[in-house]
């Protein structure tokens, strides 16, 4: 561990040459206390009493004051910060101070003296500076904060007369502890410049994933010209800070949204050409993410642990694309539990993000070219992919649009409808009922399902929605209002159970339609029941939705709501899954009613698929979201000390298990020991995305879920509860 130590002497300190030669003093009348040692034995005691000049200072930054690290021993992972030894010769006589008595603030745009969030939930306790911002620097009394002061110089001392003299370095990551063959760490100026006593020096940091070492030399006078009183130094960490999307500012949000638009607007051709290799589009995103699942019935990226692993590194690819065509940007999250809390059922209508400030408003379905296209602010009409674009994919639907193969939407343009097939939603998104069930998982097992399924599955359906089905929602509530929680129920889990359907070969889709074959032509349908499903007995569906293990009813049953509309006992046979609370007719018409809403897709959403949703610009902010509660849960500020997080295995599809490679590669890391082109397993990536890892390029402003704490909303509650204290989520 790098020690930062503070001299103050008479005699200059090590590689004092190195800002400036130090003489003895030799003024008349001072031979008893020479001016250089009289004045620092008047600094010590000016930090000490806390004096200050009345400079204003800037807000802290990310973080506001220089913390100490308990121990500090060599044994410690990362560098102790502040001042792990503060000596002065004043008069040869030697004294000491506390060792957090002098500090040093970074500030940006950011700033605030009080909300120092990075800097309790990470290791870095010296600082984090974000690249690609004008950082302000400046040295501090640890005490209060207040700018580091010569209140009580000697009166032939004048304030032009004291400099502080800035040196930034690079460290050579891996070699912050090794030295070169002076003895020296090894590390690369980077910036250099020189202030007053009490000024601020701006540094714009270039390299994430790195330490920074900032030296700060104050010179003060003495004969021959000025030396070196005093020798501060600091180990910081450079990262990007995902924020909430409505915690950026201004000109970040006008950056993030333009930087998201370049990436759904332009061809990866184009996109290369003009941003580098390390920009991606929409169309190569939403490929990957589709990947082969009717080829292998099964998608890479859900149904296990890897569901972490790899929207994890789907998100970083993103934010490396975005950073090609603006290094400033970093990838931002939005926290839908917010929207819970304050919108409940009317976040539709409500929620900023579903504007056209933001990703754009629901339309009303009949603007010029397709219902429901986005017609509303920068992501107005954005193209969906289709196989004639670059890396063409097996996934397609009929009209050759890269989506979902039972979603035979022909738009060309991102849709999204705010009713499914129909019927106007009135489920709420998950809130903070659902996030604290996963962050109590014990295990990473339990914390990915209940994240991939319960706080992350029925968005898709909920913000997406669905159109134009030959079975109307609408019309079956018509019919009688009991029917409102089973539609709702199957309403959101119908892209999981169409999907099903196919994989099961039971709804077949025509291959191709031309571009200007009406919908109602070129729909998917099941040959082998259509027709006849009116005249079918309960058993007659039962058979058919419980194959394989489940399958549809099996999925009902696990759904998010299932408790409220379906059951499994003996009542109808054994171990009989069916909809619950309704009489045998009734039953057998509601089993009905589901085989034909699953026989006949409507057009879905891109967002709705799912595994088309890169389409849609919503889809990274809301996954950002769950690497956050991934990080939180890894940071050793979660609120389950004994989280286990051993990985299953699961040979049943590609890429599910620890060793498994998978297509992402050349992540731009320091200390990246893969080679070009070389890809990562699920054991390689779990570990890069340890968020207490130096060379990870990203931190989360906080973990931190104030509204949860103060009233909890739950998915299936109309107004706030008073919140179970011992169940509050913050970080320790």
């Amino acid at each position: 561990v790098q020690e930062a130590v503070v001299t103050m002497a008479a005699t200059p300190p090590p590689h004092a040459h190195q800002y400036g030669a130090v003489a003895e003093d030799s003024t008349p009348g001072m031979a008893k206390e020479g001016k250089r040692a009289r004045f620092a034995r008047l600094f010590a005691n000016d930090i000490r009493s806390g004096a200050k000049l009345g400079v204003p200072l800037a807000a802290a930054g990310l973080v506001a004051l220089a913390l100490t690290s308990p121990g500090g021993g060599a044994s410690s992972r990362f560098p102790s910060s502040g001042l792990s030894a503060v000596e002065f010769e004043a008069a040869g006589q030697l004294s000491s101070m506390d060792a957090n008595s002098v500090a040093l603030r970074m500030s940006n745009e950011y700033a605030s003296s009080d909300t120092s969030h990075t800097s309790h939930q990470y290791p870095w306790k010296g600082g984090v500076v974000e690249p690609w911002r004008v950082t302000t620097l400046s040295l501090v009394n640890m005490t209060d904060g207040t700018a580091v002061a010569m209140a009580h110089m000697p009166s032939d001392v004048s304030e032009v007369e004291l400099e502080l003299h800035w040196k930034v370095y690079e460290e050579a990551y891996s070699s912050l502890n090794s030295t070169d063959e002076g003895g020296e760490p090894r590390r690369q100026p980077m910036a250099s410049g020189v202030t007053g006593v009490a000024g601020q020096f701006e540094v714009t940091f270039r390299r994430a994933g790195l330490f920074h070492t900032v030296d700060a030399h104050l010179h003060g006078p003495g004969v021959g010209g000025s030396g070196v009183v005093a020798s501060f130094s600091h180990t910081i960490m450079c990262k990007y800070v995902r924020r909430e999307l409505r915690a950026l500012n201004d000109d970040d949000k006008e950056r993030y949204l333009s930087a998201l638009e370049v990436v759904h607007r332009t061809s990866m051709k184009d996109g290369v050409e003009l941003y580098g290799s390390s920009f991606r589009n929409f169309e190569h995103f939403t490929t990957k993410h589709l990947w082969k699942m009717t080829l292998e019935k099964c998608t890479p990226w859900h149904g296990g642990d890897v569901f972490l692993t790899s929207h994890a590194a789907f998100t970083l690819e993103f934010e490396q694309s975005l950073q090609a065509i603006d290094p400033v940007v970093s990838s931002a999250y939005w926290d839908y539990t917010l929207d819970d809390h304050y919108y409940h059922n009317e976040w539709k209508s409500r929620s900023p993000m579903l504007s056209a400030e933001w990703f754009g408003a629901y339309s009303n379905g009949t603007d010029r070219t397709t219902s429901h296209a986005i017609d509303s602010g920068r992501f107005a009409y954005i193209p969906v992919g289709t196989t004639a674009s670059p890396g063409a994919s097996p996934e397609r639907n009929s009209y050759g649009i890269l989506t979902d193969v039972m979603n035979n939407n022909p738009s060309k343009f991102v849709t999204r409808v705010d009713s499914i097939c129909g019927l106007k939603t009135q489920a709420k998104l998950p809130g903070c009922k659902e996030l604290k069930g996963a962050v109590a998982m014990h295990n990473l097992a339990g914390f990915r399902a209940q994240i991939e399924y319960v706080f992350h599955g029925i968005l898709h359906m909920q913000i997406g929605g669905v159109d134009s089905c030959a079975v109307s929602f609408a019309d079956k509530l018509a019919e009688d209002a009991k029917w409102a929680p089973y539609l709702e129920g199957i309403g959101l889990t119908l892209n999981t159970m169409w999907r099903s359907m196919v994989n099961l070969d039971m709804l077949v889709c025509p291959s191709e339609c031309s571009a200007d074959t009406p919908f109602s032509e070129c729909s998917c349908s099941c040959p082998a029941y259509d027709g006849t499903i009116s005249n079918m007995t309960f058993f007659d569906v039962y058979s058919i939705l419980s194959s394989y293990g489940g399958s549809a009813l099996q999925m009902l049953k696990n759904g998010v709501v299932s408790n409220t509309f379906m059951t499994q006992d003996d009542d109808r046979g054994p171990e009989t899954i069916h909809f619950a609370n309704l009489t045998d007719t009734e039953d057998t018409e509601m089993m009905q009613f589901l085989l034909e809403v699953l026989c006949h897709p409507g057009k879905m959403s891109q967002f709705a698929t799912p595994l088309a949703a890169p389409n849609d610009p919503t889809f990274w902010s809301l996954h950002t979201t769950f690497d956050r509660l991934w990080a939180f849960m890894r940071s050793g500020t979660g609120p389950t000390e004994d989280w286990e997080q051993d990985w299953t295995d699961d040979d049943s599809c590609s890429m599910h298990n620890w060793l498994d490679l998978l297509p992402f590669h050349d992540f731009q890391l320091e200390a990246s020991s893969k080679g070009i082109g070389e890809l990562y397993t699920n054991q390689e990536l779990y570990q890069l995305f340890d968020p207490k890892s130096p060379s990870l390029p990203y931190v989360y402003d906080n973990f931190e879920w104030e509204h949860c704490a103060s009233g909890t909303v739950s998915s299936h509650s109309e107004s706030p509860k008073e919140p179970d204290s011992s169940q509050s989520i913050k970080s320790n």
